[in-house]
């Protein structure tokens, strides 16, 4: 987990936390990583002040092809678990 966090974050924006992409199936297949995943389950982690649907702490999915991957190396964040999404891109919430 990243203790990152917006001093505002605009709009209708969410800033999500996405999991690991599995590197098996349930049934024990390997999984290859260098394909995108049709989705992502991620934690929502900060809010604009105009998203009415979602709250932090929301284990949502949304589409791989949706959104901002976030790259700020000074903050430690060199890779694609860090995004910023519209709240219209969120697909609903998981449990």
């Amino acid at each position: 987990m990243n203790d990152f966090k917006f001093k505002m974050l605009a709009d209708d924006r969410l800033y999500v936390e996405l999991e690991d992409l599995p590197e098996k199936s349930e049934g024990g297949l390997f999984l290859p990583q260098n394909q995108a995943a049709a989705s992502r389950i991620g934690v929502v982690k900060q809010t604009g002040p105009n998203v009415t649907l979602y709250h932090e702490g929301d284990r949502i999915i949304v589409s791989s092809y949706a959104g901002v991957g976030l790259y700020l190396t000074q903050k430690g964040m060199t890779n694609a678990k860090h995004s910023v999404y519209r709240e219209n891109e969120i697909i609903g919430t998981i449990d």
